[in-house]
């Protein structure tokens, strides 16, 4: 179970948490139940908001969370049981979500992790930024119509992906192959569907699971 921002939280810290979130800073710590709260060792000095990112409506939203290990190299996949966070809640939310109703809580390779040292701890700490963006991110799409992820988002579109991805790098679904032997081909077809005026298909988690289906 996870509480992002729970009701004894103070305003002035919840404020400087949601600047801190938008600006994409790491002056964040997590507490139990995934809590977020302000490090008192924040090098910036001022926290600016904007007016239109300044809650107005009830922030303290509870997620039970699932964080299930998958086959090493391939990263534990997250999803959230209740209340769910899928493509079918939320067909365009900024964020991806990926299949399995997985949630993208990182951005590989960006985002370190090693599955012997770090574990699901480090991923449950991903969890539990991700739940605080969701929760911002809704409040806001509630209250203006509009909303823009708070802070860096994975962009699942292919064409950033094959711009930002060179072909002898590592993919960035973390399966440590290279992309030209991975996704590139599943997105390079993406990317003409979307010249084509269609709807792209949403990237599968492992292309090895995706050219075995029959």
């Amino acid at each position: 179970m996870m509480q992002p921002f729970p009701p004894t939280l103070d305003k002035d810290e919840l404020l400087t948490i949601i600047s801190d979130l938008y600006d994409g800073g790491p002056a964040l710590r997590i507490d139990l139940n995934g809590t977020l709260r302000h490090d008192v060792h924040c090098r910036r000095r001022a926290h600016p908001l904007l007016p239109d990112l300044v809650p107005q409506n009830p922030l303290t939203a509870t997620y039970e969370m699932e964080v299930a290990y998958a086959v090493p190299p391939m990263r534990p996949i997250v999803r959230a049981i209740h209340p769910r966070i899928t493509v079918r809640e939320y067909p365009q939310m900024p964020q991806p979500i990926a299949p399995l109703k997985a949630l993208c809580v990182a951005n590989a390779p960006t985002d370190p992790w090693n599955f012997h040292s770090d574990g699901a701890l480090r991923y449950l700490d991903w969890t539990a930024y991700f739940v605080g963006k969701h929760t911002l991110w809704l409040e806001c799409l509630h209250r203006n119509g509009r909303a823009e992820w708070p802070g860096r988002s994975r962009p699942g579109d292919p064409d950033d992906e094959i711009k930002n991805t060179p072909p002898n790098a590592p993919c960035t679904c973390n399966s440590e192959v290279p992309y030209r032997d991975c996704h590139l081909a599943f997105d390079l077809e993406n990317s003409e569907r979307k010249k084509k005026g269609l709807r792209p298909e949403t990237r599968p988690l492992s292309m090895a699971f995706y050219k075995s289906r029959p």
